[in-house]
């Protein structure tokens, strides 16, 4: 795929995802089917990492296809480690407590993956992205 037409692909997705929140909001009032604010996080999720990756890709002069997988793999991983370590600066704080003062300032616990609607739209678009890549690059494994 062209650059430009990788390109008009990205626009076209943003457009579809502002169109949903945007129908969504609308028919709120007209008793139309209501999309509930995770949806529209999720969404909105989405539609913001594409655009900021689209621009990255713009900026650097790369190929939207890989960086579209590599980057939601990117973002991904770093929310995954700031969970991780929330978790364990909040373990080694408990321990600490009960070593120095003997009291409990709370448990210790094993981490534990959090899906709120923003990681699941990450988790949405790294799922997409990879569909969008194994698809682009089939007919180069298919021989």
């Amino acid at each position: 795929m062209k650059d430009w037409e990788s390109q008009r692909v990205a626009i076209l997705v943003i457009g579809i995802l502002f169109d949903i929140i945007l129908e969504s909001k609308l028919n709120l009032n007209k008793g139309g089917i209501i999309l509930s604010e995770k949806v529209n996080i999720i969404v909105v999720t989405v539609a913001f990492e594409t655009v900021i990756l689209w621009l990255v890709t713009l900026f650097f002069g790369w190929s939207l296809i890989e960086t579209l997988f590599l980057g939601g793999l990117a973002i991904f991983g770093v929310v995954w480690l700031f969970q991780l370590n929330v978790n364990q600066t909040n373990n080694e704080y408990n321990a600490t407590a009960k070593g120095f003062t003997g009291k409990e300032s709370g448990v210790i616990k094993p981490f534990q993956f959090s899906l709120s609607p923003i990681t699941l739209g990450l988790l949405l678009f790294l799922m997409v992205s990879f569909l969008i890549t194994v698809i682009t690059y089939y007919p180069y494994f298919k021989n």
